[in-house]
């Protein structure tokens, strides 16, 4: 990879060929590839005024927008890797983050500082506060003497000992992600949506899918994503050809507005397993033109590997992984780093292009996670995920290596659990975990049924055609949804104590991971 292929500079590339076409659309601001580019180098300046350089970090806390995409393009501009915060997260995570990374710099503007906590000696750059605001005001282009390993962005995710963990992606593994892409089709005539929190690392492909490519980003409101009647409409409206949603906001959309996806080019889903019926719904309500589970981990830059889905899907337990995406491999393996054999379960490994660095000053840890690659050069990323080939070539994944726990005894794998109940014809989703009491040594069960919900007898006796007597739940909790975090994933600490489960009811925005239009003016 050349010099040349670093992300800000395909950018800029974009800005000199078609300066006047559309880069980003935000309500009724509408920044041309030459105006994005110009701001970005005027912020930029200011930031290389600051002493950003090479490999130097700087946290970025701005809402989905326009100013975000600037400033995130700036940064790179300067050499120096993004940091994206979500102000919605608790002071003390923020504050976790703002320590571990020890950058210097804050990017954010006069609405959102009061929510980042009191740093010393952090300098604090408003993004709302140019000295020239004038989208063509003077300007130098900025280019910094950056390379392809130098880091874009540190994005955290959360730990197994509880602490958030740093993951530090380099430049030539976003290039990689969004330059040569062989899913779907992205040109000078697409719309890529960016309706991603900024924290959540589906936000690299949405911006940089798009303007490494001359296509267009439409900021979707947040107002429309709590209203899925509203969210088709919106996407029609603002000509949207692509879009990516976890896997569950996809169940939400396809149970409330199946067909919000029509018309679009491609629609792309993954983060967690999907359930196969809400993905038929959209599949049989709206037939985008191509519908595509991606699979991967943070680790190695957003996704790895695709599937396009398809009619005959909706027959499997699951959608299948599909395969690697270009220069990526991945494999299935013991224990002792062997391939298993077909239908024998293994732990998914993957290496390529798109594996990052590792864990932000985690040396350990990343040694753990990131072993030397048996079959080749380079590293292999231990995910932590268990899969199995099947005899017809399709992956088939099976849970977490590390969501294990011991009851009575017995080491139990509570993904199991989880897919046996929702093998049952009136469960569509469900989550177990154990009982958060100490004395009380047994599963819990959170189910999201479908129509009359069935009695915990008929469940014990559905789920001991299947699985031992100890691994069955000892209490089942019925939920009317399943709580999101804002990055549309399950938020396992929003689920009710099970002494509190008749008072449970999930809000709409903890439903959708979008904040409450009131929660700023109620912070302190």
């Amino acid at each position: 990879m050349t010099a040349d292929r670093l992300v800000h500079r395909l950018v800029r590339t974009r800005a000199t060929l078609r300066p006047d076409a559309i880069a980003v659309e935000e309500g009724q601001v509408r920044l041309t590839y030459g105006q994005l580019n110009s701001r970005a180098d005027r912020l930029a300046a200011r930031l290389r005024a600051e002493g950003v350089g090479p490999d130097q970090l700087v946290a970025v806390c701005l809402d989905r927008s326009a100013e975000l995409v600037i400033a995130m393009l700036a940064i790179l501009k300067t050499g120096g890797a993004y940091v994206p915060l979500d102000a919605d997260y608790p002071a003390q995570r923020l504050a976790f983050i703002l320590a571990d990374t020890r950058a210097r710099w804050v990017l954010t503007n006069r609405e959102l500082a009061p929510f980042l906590p009191a740093e010393a000696g952090l300098g604090v750059v408003y993004t709302d506060e140019e000295e020239d605001p004038s989208p063509n005001g003077p300007t130098n282009d900025v280019d910094t003497d950056v390379a392809s390993g130098n880091l874009a962005y540190v994005i955290y995710t959360s730990g197994s000992t509880g602490a958030p963990k740093g993951v530090a992606v380099q430049h030539s593994a976003v290039t990689w992600l969004v330059d040569n892409i062989d899913y779907l089709r992205v040109d000078e005539q697409e719309c890529i949506a960016l309706a991603s929190s900024p924290a959540f690392d589906a936000v690299t492909f949405e911006i940089w899918a798009a303007l490494v490519h001359g296509a267009r980003i439409a900021v979707v409101p947040r107002e429309v994503l709590l209203t899925p009647h509203q969210f088709g409409p919106e996407l029609r409206r603002l000509k949207v050809s692509i879009l990516y949603l976890t896997a569950a906001l996809l169940y939400e959309m396809s149970t409330e507005a199946p067909d919000f996806a029509k018309d679009l080019q491609a629609l792309v889903f993954g983060g967690q397993v999907a359930d196969p019926a809400g993905v038929m719904r959209v599949l049989d309500a709206s037939a985008p033109h191509r519908l595509i589970q991606v699979y991967g981990p943070t680790e190695t830059t957003v996704w790895s590997s695709w599937h396009l889905v398809h009619p005959l899907d909706g027959n499997l337990a699951s959608i299948p992984l599909g395969t690697p995406i270009t220069n990526t491999s991945e494999h299935i393996l013991d224990e002792e780093l062997r391939p298993t054999p077909v239908d024998v379960p293994g732990e998914i490994y993957i290496g390529g292009d798109g594996v990052t660095r590792g864990y932000l000053h985690r040396p350990a840890l990343t040694a753990s996670r990131f072993v030397p690659d048996p079959f080749g050069t380079g590293r292999l990323y231990r995910t932590g995920d268990r899969a199995c080939l099947r005899a017809d070539g399709s992956v088939e994944f099976l849970g977490r290596t590390d969501r294990q726990v011991k009851m009575r005894g017995f080491r139990i794998e509570l993904g199991e659990i989880e897919t046996a109940l929702t093998a049952h014809p009136g469960i569509i989703a469900a989550v177990v975990e154990p009982d958060p009491r100490p004395e009380r040594q047994q599963l819990v069960a959170y189910i999201v049924p479908v129509g009359p919900p069935p009695g915990s007898g008929e469940l014990r006796a559905f789920l001991g055609q299947t699985l031992p007597g100890y691994m069955q739940p000892g209490i089942f909790i019925r939920l009317p949804k399943l709580p999101l975090a804002p990055n549309g994933k399950l938020d396992r600490g929003a689920l009710p104590a099970p002494d509190a489960a008749s008072r449970f009811v999930a809000p709409k925005e903890s439903i959708l991971g979008i904040r409450r239009s009131h929660h700023r003016q109620g912070h302190s």
